[in-house]
């Protein structure tokens, strides 16, 4: 049975063995970096300053940013970033150091390139951290300046403070936000398209789409043991080489993955019904096209609460990577137990029972219809 299974199945199941691979290799090399550094700077100082040179020299010897070129005016500067030559512009304007002193408001401006939500929200924490750290420097000198002692000057500045702490994931870097959503979704794209649609739509037209059909069993099971086995060796190639997380409970792992593969199947054995071997190829292309919509809108990339109700409900009804993106990321990362993953395993098989429900009713109505046109040929002979 394996020989025969190896001989009809090896072209649908090469993919899942060597996708997972494909993925961590060109993932990890493309997101390895941490942190988002290097943001090309541009600087118009028109204040020439000490004071000025102060606020240039930090922005330039921190890591978010890479000093490119200076212009005279604030135009100048706005026009880089417009054509893109560079990321983000300070403009420190003239009377800088003398609004400081007198306390006048005196503003710094600085433009960011919007373009890039990444770039754009990492270089507005850059600034706001640099930015902050020089004002309460500035206030402690004036403070001194104007013969405060240093040490009621910095309690004065202390005033209210708050500590935090990133839980799981503290450099918050953008592979590891990627990594662990893209396996499952990949997963769903190929098992499903190329490998049990085409499957159930090739015995149902061979006449062996049925209940009985050991061999059918035994093909879906070692699909999915290889989806287990190369995902898990992935995920710890990647805990090894790239320092990734891993899930540390295996038996919980294979239990949300495989519920989610029975949804999967579920849904491709209905679909079956309504596909042929000639107009396959067409399902195959929508479901593939549709999958970028629905990966953006099934709390993977935005959160799931700030979806409309009935959005949620209406796809959370077609596309079961809903009910395991965000579990199959915190399962690993946050190695979650039984009680926290069971509402998402108990959703993957209502999920998968209510198509399988559906795929019944297309395959009793199809059966009928059949009877019908038999009975309605033997009637002509």
């Amino acid at each position: 049975m394996l020989k025969r299974w190896l001989k009809k199945d090896r072209a649908g199941i090469l993919p899942l063995i060597t996708l997972p691979v494909f993925l961590m290799i060109i993932f990890c090399n493309i997101f390895g970096g941490r942190y988002i550094e290097h943001i090309a700077l541009g600087v118009a100082d028109l204040d020439h300053s000490s004071l000025s040179r102060a606020i240039v020299e930090s922005f330039a010897s921190h890591p978010g940013f890479d000093l490119q070129l200076y212009e005279d005016a604030e135009e100048a500067l706005r026009q880089d970033v417009y054509t893109k030559k560079i990321s983000v512009g300070l403009v420190l304007p003239a009377g800088l150091a003398q609004g400081v002193q007198r306390r006048s408001g005196v503003k710094a401006l600085v433009f960011v390139d919007g373009t890039n939500m990444l770039t754009g929200t990492t270089a507005q924490g850059y600034v706001t951290a640099i930015m902050s750290s020089l004002n309460s420097k500035f206030q402690q000198e004036t403070l001194l300046h104007s013969g405060v002692p240093a040490q009621m000057a910095g309690q004065r500045l202390q005033g209210f403070t708050f500590g935090e702490r990133v839980l799981f994931d503290p450099q918050m870097s953008y592979l590891m936000y990627l990594f662990y959503l893209m396996i499952p979704f990949l997963i769903q794209q190929f098992y499903t398209a190329y490998h049990a649609l085409p499957l159930f739509v090739r015995e149902r037209e061979a006449g062996t789409l049925t209940w009985r059909n050991k061999f059918l069993y035994f093909r879906l099971g070692m699909a999915w043991l290889v989806i287990f086995v190369s995902t898990v060796t992935v995920l710890f190639l990647a805990a090894v080489i790239f320092h990734m997380a891993v899930p540390s409970g295996l038996l919980r792992y294979l239990v949300l993955l495989f519920s989610f593969l029975f949804a999967l199947t579920a849904e491709a054995w209905a679909i079956s019904f309504l596909a042929t071997s000639r107009n396959v190829r067409f399902f195959i292309e929508v479901y593939v096209v549709i999958a970028v919509v629905f990966l953006l809108t099934a709390g993977a990339t935005w959160p799931e609460y700030m979806i409309p109700a009935w959005l949620r409900y209406f796809i959370g009804c077609i596309w079961p990577y809903m009910h395991l993106a965000l579990p199959y990321k915190a399962l690993i990362i946050k190695d979650l137990g039984w009680s926290a993953l069971a509402p998402y395993i108990g959703k993957c098989l209502i999920f998968g029972s209510g198509w399988l429900l559906i795929g019944s009713v297309l395959c009793w109505r199809q059966g009928r219809s059949k009877s019908r046109r038999d009975a309605a040929s033997s009637a002509c002979l």
